[in-house]
């Protein structure tokens, strides 16, 4: 499901930029992200292959290694999608169903003392700080433990799942689900039997689906000691009280644009089930397949490799990756009839204040000096096009009844 959504959105990026697109981690926070981590890094540390994609505070976006532009961008003339898009008569693919007064109930999201304490272990983490040494307690969540572990599938150890001097953090989601959990509550010495089952949607095909026992022992109980010296010397707060409340408040508005982002997809799913779609247009499946995939070609010739390689990258063989093509252009052409009849019915408009307010936050975003900067590198009719689904959206959304 991961890769599904990462394609989805990473595809999302061919209507907004001609040239490809660097989202410079936008994404942030553990409820939606929506990128995997690549099966292939220079990750020199001992995580090796029980590190999986759910590490999502630290994962970049791009997928591939740091997430940064190809410094040499070789001279191969880019693919570019041979289907033309055609007009669609939407009345001939669908009959709208309710859209507005949509009632729907929205799971809350609460900031705990552990979320912030995990994700301020983590920010001290990535700044660099020192780790000091816990003794006379368990092992409890925000801690970094040393454990050494071997990985065990029917009794015999597999490729990649054994590590001395481990150092993980809990709580941060580095480790496969269950195994972080199962560490808590133990002590210096402790030798555990720690039973996980690899998740489905695994990089490793032997794995995947698989339970497996590690063998762990904790040799130490660390954490990162917040100072003033370290909070003055590497954050833009003077005290630790300041740098605390900033991460509390950080942790607030991503659960706040968690439950929005939940409530419109509710929304939208559920106007989308209430629509009789009799067939998809041929030539929008054909578009949005190839799009995609003229999109990855593209992003692989820029690293100078070929697509098999970005594919294996995340993780993907080309027989799933053209499955994931085809889930991509069912979903997008999906989104073509339903926003498009709302557009329709509702007589809803892109203004131009709109438009230039959006690519205001793209500009920054994206990381372009200014507009025309921007713009020169864009398709200006997808993104009014995007833009105007997008309203259609938020249309639904404030006509919907939240229970």
């Amino acid at each position: 499901m991961k890769k599904k959504l990462a394609l989805l959105v990473i595809g999302m990026c061919i209507l907004l930029l001609a040239g490809g697109c660097n989202t410079k981690d936008k994404l942030e926070g553990k409820s939606t992200d929506l990128s995997p981590t690549p099966a292939v890094t220079d990750d020199t540390d001992a995580k090796d292959d029980t590190d999986t994609t759910d590490n999502e505070d630290t994962t970049d976006n791009t997928g591939i290694v740091d997430g940064s532009t190809p410094a040499v961008t070789p001279a191969v003339t880019p693919e570019v999608n041979e289907v033309v898009r055609e007009e669609v008569k939407l009345e001939d693919y669908i009959k709208l169903g309710q859209y507005k007064g949509i009632e729907v109930s929205v799971e809350k999201i609460e900031v705990t003392q552990d979320d912030i304490d995990v994700k301020t272990q983590l920010s001290l983490q990535e700044g660099g700080a020192t780790l000091t040494e816990v003794t006379g307690r368990k092992v409890k969540i925000g801690d970094t433990v040393n454990i050494d572990y071997e990985g065990l599938k029917d009794g015999v150890a597999f490729e990649g799942g054994t590590a001395p001097g481990a150092n993980l953090l809990i709580g941060s989601g580095s480790f496969i689900p269950g195994f972080e959990e199962k560490i808590i509550g133990a002590n210096i010495g402790d030798k555990l039997d720690v039973d996980v089952t690899f998740p489905e949607n695994y990089n490793n095909e032997e794995l995947k689906g698989q339970p497996v026992v590690f063998k762990v022992t904790v040799n130490k109980i660390q954490e990162y000691e917040v100072t003033e010296e370290f909070v003055t010397a590497n954050t833009d707060y003077d005290t630790v009280d300041a740098y605390k409340a900033s991460i509390n408040e950080n942790l607030i508005a991503l659960s706040e644009e968690s439950m929005k982002t939940q409530k419109a997809a509710s929304v939208y799913n559920k106007v989308i089930t209430n629509s009789e779609i009799t067939s998809l247009p041929q030539n929008l499946l054909d578009y949005y397949e190839r799009d995609l995939k003229v999109f990855y070609t593209n992003y692989a010739i820029s690293y100078q490799v070929d697509l098999p390689t970005i594919l294996s990258a995340f993780g993907m063989t080309e027989e799933t990756f053209n499955e994931e093509a085809i889930a991509y252009a069912d979903a997008m052409a999906t989104r073509d009839l339903v926003l498009g009849s709302i557009i329709k019915a509702e007589n809803l408009v892109l203004t131009e204040e709109e438009f230039s307010e959006q690519i205001d936050i793209y500009t920054e975003e994206y990381g372009y000096s200014s507009k025309e900067e921007f713009l020169k590198n864009a398709n200006e009719a997808l993104l009014r096009e995007d833009m105007l689904y997008q309203k259609a959206k938020d249309y639904i959304v404030a006509e919907s009844i939240e229970l």
